[in-house]
Order: C-alpha cells, then sequence, then structure tokens
C-alpha cells in the first residue's frame, strides 16, 4: 500500500490478481475521522458499481466522490499536494455541485482518505464516463487542468496524467486543449 511520503510502495492486485496501478499522497493533509462514505466508495470502485441503491442520490454521492478522488490525484501528481490546491478542489466542488462550504470540505476528505488508501483511479474515471455527458466531462477535465495549474506550473507527471485522464474519460485531444486554455486564463497563466 503506498503511504505518505512513500508513492507506489507496493501495487495491489485486482480480484484475478493482476496488478493495477495505484497513485498516493505525497503529504498528507490533516484530517481527524474516517470519512463516513469511505466504505461505500471502496465497494463502489472495488465492484465497479454504483453503492446497491436506486437512490438518485446515492448515485450522485458517489460520482461526487469519484471526481473527487480524480481532482486530488490531479493535485499530488507533483508530489506536493499543497493546502492552496486543497483548497482549490473545496472551491471547485462547492461551486460545480452547489455544496456548502461543510459539505465540500467532507467531500474533500473522503476523497483524500480514499486516494491515501490508494484507491486506483480507473474505475472513477469508467463510472464517470458511463453517467456523465461529453459536456460535463470536459467541465471536469476543465476543473482538473485548473487544479494542475494551482501551483502555476505544469509538471512532466501532472501532463501525463491529464492526458490519461482525458483518455479514459472519453474527452478529445481538442476539447482537453481547450479546457486546459481556458483553465490558465481562469488563473491568469499565459498562453502555452
Amino acid at each position: 500500500m503506498a503511504t505518505a511520503g512513500n508513492l507506489r510502495a507496493a501495487t495491489p492486485a485486482d480480484k484475478a490478481g493482476k496488478p493495477v496501478e495505484c497513485l498516493g499522497l505525497s503529504g498528507r493533509v490533516g484530517r481527524d475521522t474516517q470519512a463516513p462514505m469511505l466504505a461505500s466508495l471502496k465497494k463502489f470502485l472495488a465492484e465497479g458499481l454504483i453503492p446497491d441503491s436506486d437512490s438518485a442520490v446515492d448515485s450522485e454521492e458517489a460520482l461526487r466522490l469519484a471526481a473527487a478522488v480524480l481532482m486530488v490525484e490531479a493535485a499530488s501528481m507533483d508530489d506536493n499536494y499543497e493546502i492552496a490546491e486543497r483548497d482549490k478542489i473545496k472551491a471547485l466542488l462547492g461551486a460545480h455541485f452547489g455544496l456548502d462550504s461543510a459539505s465540500a470540505e467532507r467531500l474533500v476528505t473522503e476523497a483524500d482518505e480514499a486516494v491515501e488508501e490508494s484507491v486506483e483511479f480507473y474505475r472513477p474515471t469508467r463510472q464517470i464516463k458511463d453517467a456523465w455527458d461529453e459536456d460535463q466531462r470536459i467541465n471536469l477535465m476543465e476543473m482538473l487542468w485548473e487544479i494542475a495549474y494551482t501551483d502555476g506550473e505544469l509538471h512532466d507527471r501532472e501532463a501525463a496524467f491529464m492526458r490519461r485522464l482525458a483518455g479514459l474519460l472519453y474527452v478529445s485531444d481538442s476539447d482537453s486543449g481547450k479546457a486546459r486554455q481556458r483553465a490558465r486564463e481562469r488563473l491568469g497563466i499565459g498562453a502555452s
């Protein structure tokens, strides 16, 4: 299991025994309790399903958490997950999903915990791809680009991660590039 400060310490295996790629945090952002939705997320990711419920609310919560996990992964790619990046994630999730500050904080805390537990990101991307339309996925890419550029620069690992996510989310290179440019403009970063 990857732990804070020890990325890729071990490569867990899926149900068939094949290695799965996991990404972990290099720095821990504090939290004082295990997130109540973590067990639900683990089941969701382990089985590739939204939690057993007919409730649209449960489905939406699982998708929010999947999006938050991808955002934390994006912020962690340069091995420097900073408070400014965490605050940016909270703000973007709050604005996008209409969450108050406390709800956005809980969601980011749950995502931090899930990433620290070395949750791989293929299943969350597949769930989002299957549930969200093209415009929603492009909007998510724009938020992810904004997180990647929060520190003012894009590192090689962040760029590679974003390319991989765009493919997994079925967002074209062109649409991802436009989302990237909009994020840079919003952050006041010049053309690349």
